[in-house]
């Protein structure tokens, strides 16, 4: 069976590769937030947090 391919525009593959990429760091952010080490997993969630590629930032706080 030939496989069947579809040209994407370059602005739209970075958009969805960028959609996913936030996706899987904010699922791998949220496991971070339900480890029960306090302010360490927490600084490690808002590191991740950090990692997505976005137009505004992301600042997260860690609670003292």
């Amino acid at each position: 069976m030939k496989k069947k391919t579809v040209e994407i525009p370059d602005s739209e593959f970075e958009e969805l590769a960028n959609m996913i990429r936030n996706y899987v760091l904010e699922e791998v952010a949220l496991e971070f937030d339900k480890m029960k080490f306090g302010d360490t997993s927490a600084s490690f969630a808002c590191f991740v947090r950090n990692m997505k590629l976005s137009v505004g930032s992301c600042s997260c706080s860690v609670n003292n």
